[in-house]
């Protein structure tokens, strides 16, 4: 018998289980990142991508033709970056590698360059924003090259930077989007994906490292689009204009007021939702759990009660 009361709890944990498997999607569903949050992390990814270049022990190497190789491999790794350059500790260019084009060697000095005063003296990264005769947008980012001596301190011996084609970041992230966006840099447009002009949108801006006054819009919350159904009131016209009574401007206000204070809470329910529905699921889930224990407890104390008095050992 103990046996069999056993088995029959084991029903009760797999409920849960059952009942967790239908909510946990339903919330991730509902609380999804948004487009801006999407978009965020990608340029987010780019930036760890470049630091973990930066931190290789290859640009490190005192052979250029080293450097080199290690600059073409990571531009075709990643499609996004257009240039690689490296400095050495006086603010001389000694490798620059330009997507399709063979290693430059001019060794030019921008140590006189903001970006390359800011890295050499601070020892910290920079990262900023430029546009080229052609007209295209980079960002542009850059690290300092440490390098552990045998003493244990960090040895300054360099820079290192990237310049990363802002178009082709949004044309790379667009190819796995199926929602339609906007981005804005200032008041220009700078990528569309799939988006058509008159379109009811909201728009934010975005936080990429570098550039600022960049935005997205994307299409409006139908949350937000809820028709207000205002009654309209008219004066009502026989062979002239009616005019209107000072109660029947009192009624006027007073109708237009009880329609606003019956529409706010839809809007406002709107935008709570998802923090609502993820304030009861998780209620309910502890809850569950609670009452699962509740149950095990009150289980085990009825069957030791039982075997007491069946089985009295002292007896």
């Amino acid at each position: 018998m103990l046996h069999a009361e056993k088995t029959s709890w084991k029903k009760t944990p797999s409920l849960v289980f059952w009942f967790l498997s239908i909510v946990i999607p339903i919330q991730m569903t509902i609380a999804g990142p948004s487009i801006k949050e999407d978009i965020e992390q990608y340029f987010t990814d780019q930036w760890q991508a470049f630091d973990k270049i930066a931190a290789s022990s290859s640009i490190k190497k005192t052979s250029l033709s080293q450097v080199d190789r290690y600059f073409v491999a990571s531009l075709k790794r990643n499609q996004t970056f257009y240039t690689f350059i490296k400095t050495n500790s006086k603010g001389v260019l000694i490798n620059e590698v330009i997507r399709g084009e063979k290693p430059i060697r001019k060794f030019r000095d921008v140590g006189t360059q903001k970006w390359y005063y800011y890295v050499s003296r601070k020892y910290k990264d920079y990262q900023g924003f430029l546009r080229d005769e052609n007209g295209r947008y980079y960002l542009f980012w850059a690290k300092p090259v440490l390098k552990m001596t045998r003493s244990g301190v960090k040895k300054y011996i360099g820079a290192t930077a990237v310049k990363v084609d802002l178009w082709d970041c949004f044309h790379k992230f667009a190819s796995d989007v199926d929602e339609p966006f906007l981005i804005r840099l200032g008041r220009k447009s700078l990528y569309s994906n799939k988006w058509k002009k008159g379109t009811e949108f909201e728009e934010k801006n975005l936080d990429i490292p570098g550039v600022k006054r960049v935005s997205v819009r994307y299409i409006k919350s139908t949350f937000q689009e809820m028709p207000t159904d205002r009654p309209a009131i008219a004066a009502v016209q026989d062979t002239g204009t009616k005019e209107i009574s000072p109660e029947e401007k009192t009624l006027e206000v007073e109708e237009k007021t009880e329609s606003k204070q019956k529409i706010s809470p839809l809007k406002r329910f709107g935008k709570a939702k998802k923090i609502v529905f993820i304030i009861i699921v998780v209620a309910v889930i502890i809850l569950i759990l609670y009452l699962s224990k509740l149950i095990t407890i009150y289980k085990d104390w009825r069957l030791r009660r039982k075997i007491e008095k069946e089985e009295n050992l002292l007896r």
